[in-house]
């Protein structure tokens, strides 16, 4: 049985986070579930993709590609990762690059919302995405897991590694 504080260690730590999700890489569209291509006989590879997914830790929730960017150096998108540990979700951010001229596609930046990991133990919902000028604006809803206070929250999004989040206090609604 490993150490719950090394577990709680490794498992907060972006750059692991970084590693596990470098090992996913994405389907062929000839594939399909199954693992046959169109021509119905088997792919070499995907069962080295399938293994890789197997590794991936069950606490990692949900994964989704958010808002395009695009600066001098190049563009991407934004990936936000939600996690499960302990009843409570954690959100990490990470800023990918695509890749040109044959380069491999890689993260430019990683952070943790670390007020979610410090200050609220909230459960809280994939946030929904909108582009506004300069920045991209991610809004969810959550719920502490012991108040059961609902908040709204609001992610602003503006370069790579930079984030500010805003959180407001909902009534409940009971008197």
């Amino acid at each position: 049985m490993c150490n719950p504080f090394i577990r709680k260690t490794v498992m907060r730590t972006p750059l692991v986070l970084m590693v596990l999700l470098s090992l996913i890489t994405p389907f062929s569209l000839a594939e399909d579930v199954g693992g046959e291509n169109a021509g119905g006989e088997k792919v070499d590879g995907e069962n080295e993709v399938l293994k890789a997914v197997y590794k991936m830790p069950v606490w990692m929730d949900q994964v989704q590609r958010m808002c395009p960017w695009k600066s001098s150096d190049g563009e991407g998108y934004v990936r936000v990762i939600r996690t499960e540990q302990a009843g409570r979700h954690q959100l990490y951010l990470q800023w990918i690059r695509k890749g040109i001229a044959g380069s491999p596609t890689q993260a430019v930046s990683t952070v943790q919302v670390e007020e979610l990991a410090q200050d609220l133990a909230v459960k809280i919902q994939m946030p929904k995405p909108s582009l506004e000028p300069g920045f991209c604006k991610l809004t969810a809803r959550a719920e502490n897991i012991i108040t059961e206070r609902r908040y709204d929250m609001t992610l602003l999004l503006k370069g790579p590694g930079t984030y500010e989040l805003n959180t407001t206090t909902l009534f409940s609604g009971t008197l």
